[in-house]
């Protein structure tokens, strides 16, 4: 059997995983190989107006949109499956109103707007622009993800990628590379993406408007107590870059935001798997099959288990091959961000039930407590052991944060009276300690070579072993 006809066999789950994390991949390598093009096209000073304007243009759209495009639609598109056009409507209505307000809030002020993020007016007004319709966007994917119409959101996911990258690379080459040509050309390829998906989705009709006000109280309710939780989980995953800038210095900062960074290309895996997996759950959640989400979250979480110790074994040679012997401490930094992911995954799963019972306060809860502890963490960390000890307290804080969010989830399943319990905790606990393990073992024998590669053959080796069974667990995702 050829590999096309392999591949016309997969499952739908499968191939919209295969091709969702190819994507995720291809977006984060274009990401990847633009900044050295950037950076060579713009002096230091332009593009580090760039990078200014980019963080706090991430804390604004968190503001302005409330998010809810991400979290309240993927739970209320079963919610209101009957009505999924007025619910997207709604949803668009109540987060275009909540971007004009911060408009006006901030237009009085809009001279400080500037000096901070090194922007101007027409930045200030195509940036608001871009907020309105950007949910437009989100809503339209996670609709293809719940269907598995994985090949529209592919196209236009990469579409939207080399827009946003080569219209502003090839402006910068022609008429001048500044940031703020970087910035507005930017804005302008995301509104060109955006705005006609705004369009098809934006169906206000008169009759309907009850039907809104009873979805914007269910939209508000739910999303504000997540709008906390995305601020303190920016605060989480950025924290100690930050404090290893200011306490230590620019250099070590450095290398261990290219830790960081690397660490990070596994979560495209656990992102990738998430998108299929989440809907999934949620109609598993809507049916009550809390057997069903069981059996095949164990089938997950085994195969992250796999992805992050595979990637952990093999990653010395990646920074040997890509970097230059000033980032050779990376090595040292990695495992316990790697295997932070795990751990990252887990948690992910748990809020899921929370966010399905509309408990978005303990999420919000969990990554405030978590937020804290890491910045605590962090300083008495660094004062005391150095900045590497900044890896561990990150993978010390996804630990405590999986944990608050057990709590949460055995008090839900006690007052939702689930006896057949959603997730196995145990199963799920022995593969996390034996996670952190790993990490110990593994960073005390990262010279030995010969046995990380014999680790990974073997692992290879049971994974071909067991393909077919692996294959039907997929299969069973319906």
């Amino acid at each position: 059997m050829n590999f096309i006809q392999k591949y016309q066999k997969l499952p739908i789950q499968i191939k919209t995983t295969i091709w969702f994390t190819l994507c995720n991949f291809a977006v984060k390598g274009m990401a990847f190989i633009a900044v050295p093009l950037f950076t060579r096209l713009m002096s230091t000073e332009e593009y580090g107006i760039v990078t200014i304007y980019n963080s706090y243009q991430q804390v604004l759209l968190i503001i302005a949109t409330l998010e809810l495009s991400l979290g309240a639609y993927n739970r209320g598109y079963l919610m209101y499956q009957d009505q999924l056009s007025q619910f997207t409507t709604a949803l668009l209505i109540v987060s275009t109103i909540n971007t004009c307000l911060l408009f006006i809030l901030i237009f009085p002020f809009r001279q400080q707007y500037y000096f901070f993020t090194g922007s101007n007016l027409l930045i200030y007004l195509l940036t608001f622009i871009m907020f309105i319709l950007q949910p437009a966007y989100n809503c339209w994917l996670c609709g293809k993800r719940y269907k598995y119409d994985y090949k529209p959101a592919v196209i236009i996911t990469l579409i939207y990628t080399a827009a946003t990258t080569f219209i502003p690379l090839c402006s910068l080459m022609i008429i001048k590379s500044t940031a703020t040509l970087k910035i507005t050309t930017t804005l302008f390829a995301q509104i060109i993406i955006f705005f006609p998906l705004y369009l098809f989705q934006l169906k206000i009709r008169k009759d309907d408007f009850g039907v809104y006000k009873k979805i914007s109280k269910f939209l508000l309710s739910y999303q504000l107590p997540l709008l906390f939780h995305a601020l303190s989980f920016l605060i989480l995953g950025q924290a100690d870059r930050i404090m290893i800038g200011h306490m230590v210095g620019k250099s070590e900062a450095a290398i261990y935001s290219v830790a960081y960074s690397i660490g990070q290309m596994i979560i495209i895996f656990q992102t990738s798997l998430n998108q299929v997996f989440q809907p999934y759950r949620f109609k598993k959640m809507e049916k009550r099959e809390w057997n069903e989400i069981n059996k095949t979250t164990n089938a997950i979480i085994l195969f992250i288990f796999i992805i992050v110790i595979l990637f952990m074994l093999v990653v010395p040679e990646v920074i040997m091959s890509l970097f230059t012997k000033d980032y050779s401490e990376t090595i040292e930094i990695l495992p316990p961000i790697i295997v932070s992911v795990f751990f990252i995954f887990i948690y992910n799963i748990f809020s899921d039930v929370e966010a399905y019972f509309n408990k978005t306060s303990y999420i919000m809860y969990a990554t405030i407590i978590s937020a804290v502890i890491n910045i605590v963490l962090n300083y008495f960390g660094i004062l005391f052991f150095g900045y590497k000890i900044c890896a561990y307290t990150t993978l010390i804080c996804y630990m405590a944060l999986t944990v608050i969010h057990y709590i949460f989830v055995r008090k839900i399943c006690k007052n939702e009276k689930i006896t057949d319990g959603i997730y196995d905790f145990k199963f799920i606990f022995i593969f996390g300690a034996v996670c952190v393990g790993l990490t110990l073992a593994v960073n005390a024998n990262y010279h030995n070579w010969i046995l990380r590669y014999i680790i990974v053959a073997v692992i290879l080796f049971i994974l071909k072993k067991n393909q077919s069974r692996i294959l039907s667990l997929y299969d069973s995702m319906k």
